[in-house]
């Protein structure tokens, strides 16, 4: 019996797919989490002028997995930092060295 391309996007949209994507997004994210995990433990609790409080894990609490729902109704995940510093500690600055957690957590998990 042959599936025809409507039923195998409703297959492709469903939940069972949903979850094992989001399953797989989280385990990166994790993996990304790992390689933070001691490298800012040196860090004090500070207020920046804004009256924002930074806290050391800042950074790591920030990685958040999560689905994406592609306008042909196909499902993708995205892991991502929202933290406001992850550019520097990514790319470096002139006061920061380059850490490249993302481009390593890609490179675990595609090969290269």
């Amino acid at each position: 019996m042959a599936l025809n391309v409507s039923e195998l996007e409703k297959a492709l949209a469903g939940p069972m797919v949903t979850a094992e994507v989001l399953k797989r997004t989280e385990e990166v994210a994790e993996y990304w989490r790992s390689l933070t995990r001691g490298v800012f433990e040196h860090q004090k609790e500070h207020t920046l002028k804004s009256g924002y409080v930074e806290e050391p894990g800042d950074y790591e609490r920030s990685i958040r997995a999560k689905t994406i729902r592609r306008k042909d109704g196909s499902i993708k995940g995205r892991v991502e930092s929202t933290d406001y510093k992850a550019h520097w500690i990514e790319y470096g600055s002139s006061k920061m060295p380059t850490y490249a957690f993302a481009e390593k957590t890609r490179s675990h998990f595609t090969n290269g």
